[in-house]
Order: structure tokens, then sequence, then C-alpha cells
């Protein structure tokens, strides 16, 4: 989130993260392949959102140990970031998961990019063992949805300790 403060400051949009309580602080997963969905994802929300705000919430459900001889045990994440943008006609949707895919193709076009950033976010997601999902109201805003599949260790939850600098 603090990467993309400057800029949701610059366009005067709010931009907030809710983590649900129950989220471990802790999680085993790829964070690259992480980071590179919610980059796209918020990027594209900041992109098409003129004024209000983009959210991203994160929940979880938990799951059965990884294995019997093994502390580590099962976890869904889900993740959804909202946005209060221009938003998506219902038949633009379908080709939003297609490469070099762009809703948007007049000369006129003021948004750039290459039409590749929901493609890659949705195959890091299958390969993460999730999914992503788009609902959208033109005018009213855009939320994308997707889930991945990791393992926290249990017990491990609590964020870590602060680090403290010798005096």
């Amino acid at each position: 989130m603090a990467f993309f403060q400057p800029r949701a400051r610059a366009a005067a949009l709010a931009i907030t993260a809710q983590i649900d309580p129950d989220v471990p602080a802790i999680v085993n997963t790829d964070e690259s392949r992480l980071r590179q969905i919610l980059t796209n994802l918020i990027g594209n929300a900041l992109k098409f959102t003129e004024r209000g705000s983009i959210t991203v919430h994160v929940s979880c459900m938990r799951g059965e140990p990884v294995s019997m001889s093994d502390t580590r045990q099962e976890l869904r994440l889900f993740f959804a970031v909202i946005d209060t943008g221009i938003g998506i006609p219902a038949d633009k949707i379908a080709k939003l998961f297609k490469p070099f895919s762009q809703v948007d193709t007049s000369s006129e076009r003021r948004r750039s990019g290459t039409g590749l950033g929901l493609i890659i976010s949705k195959r890091l997601c299958e390969l993460m063992g999730g999914s992503i999902s788009v609902d959208s109201k033109p005018g009213e805003g855009t939320t994308f949805r997707f889930s991945l599949l990791t393992d926290y260790e249990k017990g491990d939850t609590a964020p870590p300790m602060p680090m403290r600098h010798a005096k």
C-alpha cells in the first residue's frame, strides 16, 4: 500500500487496506507473484478511478493440516480490490482476461497499457491454486476478487517483533 500512496495522494484518491483480524500475519506464499497480482490490480484501479477511493480487503479461510507430522495448516486467502472508478460495461467483461485485450480501444484512449496485466494476474492466481473474477457497474466502480491457496505455521500468527536498535 505504501508504494501506491504517493500516486493516490497526487490523484486526490483515498487508498486503504482492510485486513480481517483472523488473517495470519505470516503466511507461506510466493511473495513476488502475490505482489505482481496486487500491483496489476491496484495499478488498474488507480488508472481508472478519477475520484473516490480504492480499498484492498483481505480475508481468509483456514483449512486442514498440510500433513499429519506438520504444524503447517492450509489457508485460502481472499482479496478484493474495490474502486469507485469508471466501471466496465457488462459486454466487455469477458474480454478482460484475454491477452492484449483492452476495454477502451478508441484512438482517443487516455489510459495506456499493454493489455497483459489481467491475463498475467489470472495465470498467477491459477498457478497459486486460486482464481480471479470481476464485478463492475459503469459509472459506479469495479471489484476484482481473487483467491490463493497457501499455508501458515499454526501458532505463528502474531506479527514479527519490531527490531530494536542498540544505543
